[in-house]
């Protein structure tokens, strides 16, 4: 009898250690185009460099990436949206700029990607855009980053808006 208790515990054990690993999931954040749809605001874009320095940043092949701080993003079912720079500074040439956008599935993963649309152009027209990968998409937050290439290396860039 105490042998089979031994037994039948070492079992249960077993079962829990296995089921407790395979119960890991995937962190990757998969967003639909409703998560991400409405109008936002982007609070800021964060990075960390190599020596914490302060690295200048255009953003978008637009703006420093400080005039992007409190910018309005509204970002409709139809992909035709705009973001507002409202930053007045230095650098920042501030006022809406019209976008496409869209999401793919990268592997698992959701990209919102976008083009810039200046005035009569269309968006068939246009080969260069941006890519950013959802890190989590909420009812009141979206978060994404994107990567991009300096001097010696690649810096990550993280974007956080708050649905307005």
């Amino acid at each position: 009898m105490k042998n089979k208790f031994k037994l039948f515990v070492n079992i249960l054990l077993a079962l829990i250690i296995f089921s407790a690993c395979s119960s890991v999931k995937n962190t990757t954040q998969t967003a639909s185009k409703n998560d991400v749809q409405g109008t936002w605001l982007l609070n800021n874009v964060t990075y960390e460099s190599a020596a914490n320095e302060r690295v200048k940043i255009n953003l978008f092949d637009d703006a420093d990436i400080t005039c992007f701080s409190s910018s309005n993003w509204v970002l409709p079912h139809n992909g035709y949206g705009s973001y507002t720079i409202t930053q007045n500074g230095a650098g920042c040439n501030s006022g809406p700029r019209n976008i496409i956008w869209s999401l793919e599935n990268d592997n698992g993963e959701s990209v919102f990607q976008f083009k810039r649309l200046t005035e009569g152009e269309k968006a068939k027209n246009i080969s260069e855009g941006y890519k950013l990968k959802i890190i989590s998409a909420t009812n009141d937050n979206l978060s994404m980053q994107s990567q991009i290439d300096i001097a010696g290396g690649t810096l990550l860039l993280t974007y956080n808006f708050t649905r307005q």
